[in-house]
């Protein structure tokens, strides 16, 4: 939480003072309040904001990218390398890259 909160000073010092405060704060929830970096070696669950996907987790071990979607399916996808699950966490449209870059690419196990 003090990351999240250190890059919302510095992002009220770089952004113009008529900007609302709310946001300042979308701008850190595009990133999911957590560096990418972080998220593919730690191994967590995370919330993510998307309109199909509700959470997911990568484990850097295994190569296992972990989704669970609004619909309330859930699996993961085998075989993900560490570079393509931090592409995932950053991507503007989460729904998108599954269905573009992983949904026929690696196996989906349930």
């Amino acid at each position: 939480m003090k990351k999240y909160n250190n890059k919302l000073k510095k992002v009220q010092k770089e952004s113009p003072s008529t900007q609302p405060l709310w946001t300042l704060a979308t701008k850190i929830d595009k990133r999911h309040r957590m560096d990418s970096e972080d998220w593919v070696s730690n191994g967590k669950w995370v919330r993510v904001k998307s309109s199909n996907v509700a959470e997911i987790k990568y484990e850097k071990s295994t190569k296992r990218l972990f989704v669970k979607f609004l619909s309330g399916h859930s699996g993961y996808y085998s075989g993900v390398s560490p570079r393509l699950a931090e592409a995932f966490f950053n991507a503007s449209s989460l729904g998108r890259f599954v269905w573009r870059r992983l949904r026929d690419k690696f196996p989906w196990i349930k």
